[in-house]
């Protein structure tokens, strides 16, 4: 299901408006009954009217934004105002698959271990090699957020970065109402259960790399700082808590020689079983378990905070 937009969703609402609404001037027998002429009526019909198709349009945003069952369900459970659920900074891991370059942190898309391992599998590891984007590693980071006081919710809207730039046309105009929020959105369909993507802006995020500079870091400084506080420019802040290599968790312990002699990572025991829940969730708990092997002193594991941002109505 595609995402729906409040200002997609409202021009639909006003376009299909006419057809829920009587036509006072289409061609009616004598003998039949017309919609009634007063104009009391007409507009308490028009008010009703209005009133359904707002909360239509709410309910597909909702859908269109948390798809999936998971998604939905935690959705539906989650309190109409999270007043004082947020108040608190609150810390989580979340996970990034990345080429051997390295880069900031910052004005990126990055996911919990479900979203991550549902990206894998679907965007990145094919039948040959190389994988998309030349990915070798799994990032893993220990991200602090706290969304400002006036902000309802945890997270804000979800946008997707490229390159270091939102690439969604509203992006300015949502960080400077809302402040430089971290944003989150269930994955549709996913085979994971509880994928959640994640949006992290920092400085210049509406900038493209080669024009991030000074100037536009002081108009919009993003984000991410030191000691997260709460406020417009200050929601997140992020340490790094580890790195596997893909390849390890695979169990191919060299990857050039395999890519020139094999290259079909689908054939290898840790991806087998696509699609099927119990093959993911034992992918799920390899992930952690390597992990924890690794990096013995830090938790394997973080509560997640609940993915629930949605629009007022």
């Amino acid at each position: 299901m595609p995402v729906v937009s409040l200002a997609e969703c409202e021009s639909d609402a006003e376009a299909s408006q006419s057809s829920l609404l009587p036509k006072d001037s289409s061609p009616v027998p004598a003998n039949t009954r017309r919609w009634p002429s007063n104009p009391a009526l007409a507009a308490i019909a028009a008010a009703l009217a209005a009133v359904a198709l707002a909360l239509l349009c709410v309910q597909r945003f909702r859908a269109s934004t948390f798809s999936g069952a998971s998604g939905l369900a935690q959705l539906a459970a989650a309190p109409a105002s999270a007043a004082g659920a947020f108040r608190d900074a609150k810390s989580f891991y979340m996970y990034r698959a990345q080429s051997d370059e390295s880069y900031a942190f910052e004005n990126v898309n990055a996911a919990n271990l479900a979203g991550l391992m549902w990206y894998l599998e679907h965007e990145v590891v094919f039948p040959q090699c190389p994988r998309h984007y030349n990915i070798t590693r799994i990032l893993r980071y220990n991200v602090t957020v706290k969304t400002p006081h006036h902000f309802q919710h945890n997270f804000s809207r979800f946008f997707a970065f490229d390159k270091g730039m939102c690439t969604t046309p509203t992006c300015a105009e949502e960080y400077a109402k809302n402040g430089f929020t971290v944003g989150c959105q269930y994955q549709q369909s996913s085979d994971y259960q509880g994928a959640v993507w994640y949006s992290l802006p920092g400085k210049c995020p509406v900038t493209p790399l080669v024009g991030k500079n000074a100037a536009c870091g002081a108009a919009m400084p993003g984000g991410r700082c030191d000691r997260v506080t709460g406020e417009r420019n200050c929601t997140w802040s992020a340490d790094f808590a580890g790195q596997l290599d893909i390849a390890e968790l695979e169990g191919v312990s060299n990857w050039t020689h395999f890519c020139l002699h094999h290259g079909n990572e689908y054939v290898l025991p840790f991806w087998s079983g696509r699609g099927h829940k119990e093959h993911m969730q034992t992918r799920l708990r390899k992930v952690q378990k390597l992990f924890e092997s690794k990096y013995p002193k830090l938790p394997s594991q973080l509560e997640e905070p609940l993915c629930d941002w949605r629009p007022r109505l």
